[in-house]
């Protein structure tokens, strides 16, 4: 198995462990640190219509954006959430906050399929660490990857990683596939990568 590919695995699992260990579903700090996601979130990115924004469905110990979505919602903007494509992308189906789901293979719930599809013009990226270069360690499919190399998306598409300051460390190891996000927002951080 080649260095970066155990080298990442290894760090995946032991992040995903201390999540887990402090950011319980349900638990006040759980609510608190979205609250305060919320907050850096309009803090960062300035609105002057109706955007089209893809979101992600919480798993696990990832920071809750579903009362984000349901503000974004209540404004007016166009919300999509991820499907997983045979390809390993990603495409972004038209969802609202009261919409049925389905899981996928993953487990991951999904839009039903035969939802309409958009091209997002704001990505909001899980992650399970990143660093201050804009660098984002993922679950490892390379789904999210694989979709933003999309010239067209990368081009009109701001990517917004997402997750708690906890998940911050010095050097995420990157292969060549590895795409770096514009900005990263945590409950405790803002860091805008890109002009």
């Amino acid at each position: 198995m080649p260095l970066l590919i155990q080298d990442k695995q290894t760090l995946r699992s032991h992040l995903r462990r201390i999540r887990d260990q402090i950011f319980i579903p349900g638990t006040l700090l759980y609510q608190q640190r979205a609250e305060a996601f919320l907050n850096n979130f309009y803090e960062t990115i300035a609105f002057t219509r109706p955007y089209r924004i893809a979101g992600y469905m919480p798993r696990y110990s990832e920071l809750n954006v579903l009362p984000l979505l349901t503000r974004l919602f209540n404004e007016g903007h166009q919300l999509a959430m991820p499907r997983c494509l045979p390809d390993d992308l990603l495409a972004f189906h038209i969802w609202s906050p009261t919409d049925r789901m389905e899981r996928n293979a993953f487990h991951v719930l999904e839009p039903i399929q035969g939802t309409s599809s958009i091209d997002p013009e704001i990505m909001l990226v899980p992650f399970l660490g990143f660093d201050k270069r804009g660098h984002r360690l993922g679950y490892g499919k390379g789904f999210y990857d694989r979709t933003l190399a999309n010239a067209t998306l990368k081009n009109h598409c701001i990517t917004v990683g997402v997750g708690y300051n906890e998940q911050e460390i010095d050097e995420v190891p990157i292969g060549e596939h590895d795409q770096s996000l514009d900005f990263i927002i945590t409950d405790n951080l803002i860091l805008k990568l890109k002009p």
